[in-house]
């Protein structure tokens, strides 16, 4: 008899392992890819994007410094050549109650400057037209008059000053102001009497106690050239003229 050898047989290998090592290779790819924009760029489009706001930055105050210096110099002119009328601010008069019959009340004149808009002079006269009530065509007219100092309505209340500020729009200035106010309408209108629109006094006890009723004006410590008044109206007077009169009689 012959002998007989062991048959020594290999282990099968799954059919499906080497379908997962495959999946396992390509997840490995997947992780090891690049990411799409790396850190280095990242850095570079930061700076980059830094550099132009730097830029308009400067673009900007070249511009003011030279294209528009002429033009700002005029207006800080015209600033510092307004003075307010120092006969405008006046002590209220009042009966013998206590009613009003005379008082001033704070209002607002605005000037425009289409020199320093950043917006169409169209769009700031549209902006403007419903608080000021005035056609929008008509304001584009009177800004297309000159380049700044362009007054466009006297006698302004403190709400709408109010809103016109927050409109945040370039260009526009509003100057304070008292304005002489007759609650009693022409009730006593004879004795008490009245101003005119540049606060002087016409008739009346108004020009009977000018020097009285008139409050002054402070200016501000001189610097180079003449004293300026404030920019701010003198504050309210606690004193008064009351007269023996009751206008509820």
């Amino acid at each position: 008899m012959g002998t007989s050898h062991p048959v020594i047989s290999k282990p099968s290998v799954p059919l499906s392992d080497g379908g997962a090592k495959s999946r396992k290779s390509r997840r490995g790819q997947r992780r090891r890819r690049k990411p799409r924009f790396s850190p280095r760029f990242r850095v570079l489009l930061i700076w980059t994007l830094l550099l132009i706001a730097v830029l308009g930055l400067l673009g900007r105050l070249a511009q003011l410094q030279l294209w528009q210096k002429e033009t700002l110099a005029a207006i800080a002119q015209q600033q510092q050549a307004r003075k307010i009328n120092p006969s405008v601010a006046r002590s209220p008069i009042v009966d013998s109650q206590g009613t009003l019959l005379a008082v001033d009340r704070l209002v607002y004149t605005l000037y425009g400057h289409p020199a320093l808009f950043r917006q169409p002079i169209g769009v700031v006269a549209e902006t403007l037209s419903p608080l000021l009530e005035i056609p929008p065509k008509t304001l584009k007219e009177r800004l297309q008059e000159q380049k700044t100092g362009v007054r466009l309505l006297d006698g302004i209340s403190e709400e709408t000053a109010k809103r016109i500020q927050r409109l945040r729009l370039d260009g526009l200035e509003l100057l304070p102001s008292q304005q002489r106010f007759y609650p009693q309408q022409d009730l006593f209108s004879q004795i008490v009497g009245f101003v005119n629109l540049d606060g002087e006094a016409q008739t009346g006890l108004e020009v009977q106690y000018q020097d009285r009723l008139r409050l002054p004006t402070p200016e501000v410590p001189q610097v180079s050239g003449p004293a300026l008044p404030v920019a701010h109206m003198p504050t309210e007077s606690r004193l008064q003229l009351q007269l023996t009169l009751d206008s509820h009689l």
